[in-house]
């Protein structure tokens, strides 16, 4: 009995130091050459360049305005723009964006900026500009007609790598 012991202490043992031994086996670390982290900062501006009216809209009414997105910071960024803007403080009311190349809101294309999508990459330190329409439903409610409407739009954004 006692040589059974032994042995299956003999056999515990060996089990342990070999697969530490096997571990060891498979181990592997690599020394790099010092290098240098820098982590980057976002700030963006979101203003009015032309602001739309948004007083007594009508049933059929569409209103534009233009707003300017600016970044400072470091390294290159996207924007998202909200979808749901506007319908939950007015019945009937829809909010839609487009590229502009400018202030006014002539400056407005066709080009639709998706809403809830991330833009495309833009330079360090860019302005953007987004049409903004607003349109009053011709089906809307009478309690909303000719009432000032209010929008708020939260836009996002964040840095993206520069390499």
């Amino acid at each position: 009995m006692r040589r059974l012991w032994i042995a299956l202490a003999t056999a515990v043992v060996l089990t342990l130091a070999g697969g530490t031994a096997a571990f060891a086996a498979w181990s592997r670390t690599a020394s790099t050459a010092a290098t240098s982290l820098t982590a980057g900062d976002i700030s963006l501006s979101a203003t009015w360049a032309t602001a739309p009216t948004l007083t007594a809209l009508t049933p059929g009414a569409t209103r534009q305005g233009v707003a300017k997105l600016t970044h400072s910071g470091n390294g290159r960024w996207q924007y998202q723009l909200p979808s749901s803007t506007g319908a939950s403080t007015m019945s009937g009311l829809t909010v839609a964006y487009t590229t502009a190349t400018g202030t006014a809101t002539s400056s407005c294309t066709t080009t639709a900026v998706a809403a809830d999508a991330w833009s495309a990459t833009q330079a360090n330190g860019s302005t953007v500009y987004v049409c903004v329409t607003v349109s009053l439903s011709t089906t809307a409610p009478s309690t909303v007609q000719s009432t000032p409407a209010s929008i708020a739009i939260v836009v996002q954004a964040r840095n993206q790598p520069t390499n």
